[in-house]
């Protein structure tokens, strides 16, 4: 199926579709931004996706207090190109560069991301209900139609043993993240780990001692800027 890719929308979020017969509806944070900051009204255009492939473009029949239904007039489907990548992101002290990093993968295709405290950096919980709502603010912006995954270990030594090829990053690493993508396949699923300012701890670096290192650049990047740059490079890379 032919992917169309659509610009100069407004993208809204819902979970409650039913194709059945053929309606949507909005409401909670997605109905006020529709109604009461974009001032659609009855019988208005609007683009809305499931999260997790499509996204419908619809005429606004009924509007209520606190909820719209839509009808749906067509749907588009999308394949998600990075189903199979995880980013694993250190917990930063710096939460906007954190978030910034977050948005920036997100608007680039990567869809999968597990948060760590890293032995030599910032160590506390991070707040998934905040980070989830940028994360969907940065789907609709980059009209995107899956809805990223975001999970949390209290260490990279707490991935799951699911037979994925784990990646992580080092100067020092056996190649370039480019070259590496040459082997890349749609059927193995993959986990890069970016390490904190401050790189792996000895007890990281023993759980990581078998796994397969990676540069990004000859410089030294800061952690933020690895997770830019690594999504840049696999967003361009595969097709």
């Amino acid at each position: 199926m032919e992917q169309v890719f659509l610009s100069d929308i407004d993208l809204f979020y819902s979970s409650k579709i039913s194709e059945e017969q053929s309606k949507v509806f909005l409401d909670d944070e997605e109905f006020n931004h529709a109604v009461k900051v974009l001032r659609k009204n009855v019988y208005d255009e609007i683009f809305i996706t499931d999260g997790i492939g499509k996204i419908y473009q619809c005429e606004i029949r009924f509007i209520e207090k606190k909820n719209l239904t839509a009808e749906i007039s067509k749907k588009y489907s999308y394949n998600n190109r990075f189903s199979n990548l995880t980013f694993c992101l250190p917990l930063l002290k710096n939460k906007e560069r954190q978030e910034f990093a977050l948005e920036k993968s997100i608007e680039l295709g990567i869809t999968n991301f597990i948060y760590y405290s890293s032995d030599k950096s910032f160590k506390s919980k991070p707040n998934l209900e905040r980070i989830n709502k940028i994360a969907l603010a940065a789907m609709k912006q980059s009209l995107q139609a899956f809805k990223p995954n975001i999970s949390f270990v209290k260490s990279i030594n707490d991935l799951k043993n699911d037979n994925s090829e784990i990646i992580y990053f080092d100067q020092k690493g056996e190649d370039y993240l480019e070259s590496y993508l040459n082997t890349y396949s749609n059927d193995k699923n993959y986990v890069l780990i970016i390490g904190s300012e401050s790189g792996f701890s000895d007890s990281e670096m023993n759980y990581l001692r078998d796994k397969t290192s990676l540069k990004l650049s000859n410089n030294r990047l800061r952690s933020e800027t690895a997770v830019i740059y690594a999504a840049v490079i696999i967003n361009s890379t595969i097709k």
